[in-house]
């Protein structure tokens, strides 16, 4: 079966030929690569050309002026003319048995639409940095669960570049307009239309092409409300009842405001955002008791076992959380019968404050963790649940420091660990938390490792 690999390309001269070595050196030799170069600027052209004389399978496109990211990526895939296809990013490499491989799991099931492998991040010089959390898979799911494990648990677009049935791609299943993260509602789309599959071991190798971009900034970059409406195109277009149009149609409103904090102007769309703002409790009570949990939510409640262990036989007279939200943790604890002299809790954003509906007795105050206005030793227990990992290497010594000086006597951690600093996706870090402990005058009392690389402290002044 011919694959068709679409790689569009701008100014790559500095890693393209490894790329394309990358997947010359397949073992599966069926394939057309079709090079899309935007108007590059650089040698790009040189080297392309260069592989074109070199092996027949390559093709090269190159359009006269820049037609923008996007418009690139469609054009590769207009070019092609494959059973499959694959896009390939001109940093990237390939395992030798990655096309394969997907072939061969699309061969055996007509319902995948898509295959992909885990994928390994490697550095802008080819460092490895571990394996990427997504482990997506959705086989035995119906379409609107597939859809719904898409919008909620995805971060991470690795399985845009794995093998894709190209008829259902074709089939104009994402509106082609010009949007940032425009992987996001493809992937969308094609859930709708079949499974996705993945292969466990990690044949793909993505280079990390953005090293220092932190999650405000790449928020910044993604343009939600414009992502949100062609969700929305996508729901009408799929080959699904009207009920379940109008039930994705809502639950995906959901999902863009608490996900993504979008706002609507309308009062239509305002009255979704008034539901999950009103009931914030109710709606994380729904989701970790039905398939839309996503999977930090299913695993937080040993955890919270273990904090209120810890809380009940030190019995601290105040305590502060620290990245509080909407105050969940905060809520469990009273409810679970603690009734300190003070309960305070911080966090940045003002919006998940606002939805907060907690006792008068709890303090709830906008704060940045990097400059707490609180005076030193002002609580007896401070603690972090999953706060730590959204901060940036350069952004956490002086976090833990901050944490550390408004501590009177012990510090909570529940967050994930890696060896070694590194990116997870686009808005959380994994960090090495022994090596900063280390630095600081604090003492390990219980350091306690959990599933998925998640490790809870409680440290002592």
């Amino acid at each position: 079966m011919l694959v068709s690999i679409g790689m569009p390309v701008y100014n790559g001269e500095k890693y393209i030929r490894q790329a394309l070595d990358s997947l010359l050196a397949q073992d599966y030799e069926n394939f057309e690569l079709i090079i899309s170069d935007n108007a590059s600027t650089d040698r790009t052209a040189e080297i392309c050309l260069d592989y074109v004389a070199k092996d027949k399978r390559v093709k090269y496109h190159r359009n006269e002026t820049n037609l923008g990211a996007l418009k690139n990526f469609n054009q590769v895939v207009n070019l092609s003319r494959g059973k499959y296809f694959l896009w390939a990013a001109d940093h990237d490499l390939w395992h030798s048995t990655f096309i394969s491989r997907c072939v061969s799991v699309l061969e055996q099931d007509s319902e995948i639409v898509l295959a992909y492998a885990r994928t390994r991040l490697i550095s802008i010089d080819g460092t490895d940095l571990g394996l990427t959390p997504d482990v997506i898979d959705t086989r035995g799911m119906p379409a609107f669960r597939r859809y719904l494990d898409i919008i909620w648990n995805l971060s991470w677009c690795n399985m845009i570049y794995g093998v894709i049935r190209r008829k259902v791609l074709c089939d104009e299943v994402w509106d082609r307009e010009n949007i940032v993260s425009w992987d996001h509602a493809v992937l969308a789309a094609l859930a709708l239309r079949g499974t996705f599959a993945q292969i466990p071991e990690p044949l793909f190798f993505r280079r990390q092409n953005r090293p220092d971009e932190d999650p405000e900034t790449y928020k910044r970059r993604v343009l939600y409300n414009e992502l949100l409406h062609a969700h929305l195109k996508i729901i009408t277009r799929a080959p699904i009842g009207f009920l379940e149009k109008l039930y994705l149609g809502i639950l995906t409103r959901v999902c863009f405001i608490d996900r993504f904090g979008v706002r609507y102007p309308s009062m239509r769309h305002r009255l979704f955002e008034a539901i999950v703002n009103r009931f914030p409790q109710l709606f994380w009570l729904f989701k970790t008791k039905s398939f839309l949990a996503d999977p930090w939510q299913r695993r937080i409640f040993p955890q919270h076992q273990w904090l209120l262990k810890i809380v009940k036989r030190k019995k601290p007279e105040s305590i502060l959380e620290a990245g509080c939200g909407f105050g969940r943790n905060l809520d469990w604890l009273i409810k679970q019968g603690i009734k300190p002299a003070s309960l305070t809790g911080v966090d940045i954003s003002s919006r998940l404050l606002a939805q907060a509906r907690l006792p008068k007795q709890v303090s709830l105050i906008q704060d940045n963790v990097l400059s707490l206005k609180f005076k030193d030793n002002s609580f007896a227990l401070v603690f972090t649940h999953g706060l730590l990992m959204h901060l940036s290497p350069r952004q956490l010594p002086k976090a833990l420091a901050e944490l550390v000086r408004v501590s009177k006597k012990y510090l909570i951690m529940i967050e994930e660990i890696r060896t070694r600093p590194r990116q997870l996706n686009y808005f959380t870090w994994a960090h090495d938390y022994d090596k900063m402990i280390k630095t600081l005058p604090l003492k390990v009392l219980i350091k306690k490792i959990g599933k998925y690389s998640l490790v809870w402290y409680l440290l002592k002044k």
